[in-house]
């Protein structure tokens, strides 16, 4: 049995732990000031723990939201419940990164107590929740198939696939969602082509951020992004997406010298199975989204096809 480690040596282990953890970790006090901030929460979200260290966690920092984009801060923080019960807790998130954009990440609470047992706060640690299909970035790897301004893939990736889905006999119905930045001629006419650039690049992300692998989301043109939705299984599903999309993109936001900038987005959605051609499916989308944008915009509208088999 070897020497014990002196009580100085052993806490430096257990900090060196902490730091060198893949997940993200930080640890706040009962009045949510988070007091520990490790590498990989730096990595994740592209906050240093200098930004962080001595402020709420509720402080717009990360504002964590649902899937339905509602604010766990002011809703309900899971963290301050388990720090209240001792019960542990897990559920899935969206972050907003320090860029702006909406990340999806894993995320598990714990109580933490001291060497008597006293409560003296809770410890989170999270993960990147999703991802782009693996076989997707490799193929993205390509510039002539990504967009050189959002990373995404771009039109003709976009087309292709779309091609290859609707042709294939025996394969899965698919959705198409077709979304358009709100009044995004505003953005650059106020702010600059700069700051219009970045609102892109931060609705491109958080669009990646709302899908699960073997989606596709593409720059169709312009402002507008198309989304390729594998499996939507019916029409509810399909919406489901769109509204989340809708809802997460308007809980982002890019800050600039004078004020943070945020937009809303339109959504028009079809549904189509194998044999469909895509040139009308991507114009029933069109149409959906036509409509969103009559109607208010920041809104999602199904095709009337769509509409007409949910009723």
């Amino acid at each position: 049995m070897g020497p014990e480690l002196a009580p100085g040596a052993a806490e430096g282990i257990r900090v060196a732990v902490f730091d060198a953890a893949l997940e993200g970790l930080y640890v706040v006090d009962p009045s949510r000031n988070i007091v520990a901030w490790n590498s990989s929460a730096e990595r994740i979200t592209g906050y240093a723990a200098t930004d962080v260290i001595g402020r709420p966690c509720d402080a717009d920092i990360l504002n964590h939201v649902d899937a339905d984009g509602a604010p766990l801060c002011r809703t309900g923080c899971p963290l301050m419940a388990t720090i209240h019960d001792g019960q542990p807790r897990g559920a899935t998130v969206w972050l907003r990164h320090k860029s702006g954009h909406r990340v999806p990440v894993r995320v598990r609470m714990a109580q933490v107590r001291d060497a008597e047992g006293a409560v003296i706060g809770g410890v989170e640690a999270f993960e990147p929740a999703a991802g782009p299909d693996p076989n997707e970035l490799e193929v993205l790897r390509d510039a002539a198939r990504s967009d050189p301004l959002t990373g995404i893939a771009n039109r003709g990736q976009f087309d292709r696939v779309l091609a290859e889905r609707l042709a294939d006999p025996i394969g899965d119905p698919v959705g198409l969602l077709m979304t358009d930045i709100d009044h995004f001629k505003r953005v650059n006419d106020e702010y600059g082509h700069p700051v219009g650039d970045a609102v892109l690049r931060t609705v491109a992300k958080t669009i990646a951020g709302a899908l699960r692998p073997g989606d596709l989301v593409a720059r169709y043109g312009g402002e507008e992004i198309a989304v390729i939705v594998a499996r939507p299984f019916d029409t509810a599903a399909l919406g489901r997406i769109a509204e989340r999309i809708r809802s997460l993109v308007g809980q982002s936001r890019v800050d600039t010298a004078h004020c943070p900038v945020k937009v809303t987005v339109s959504i028009g959605g079809a549904f189509a199975t194998a044999g469909t051609a895509p040139e009308d499916l991507i114009r029933r989308a069109d149409e959906a989204l036509y409509r969103s944008k009559e109607g208010g915009r920041n809104r999602v509208t199904l095709s009337i096809e769509e509409e007409s088999a949910a009723a």
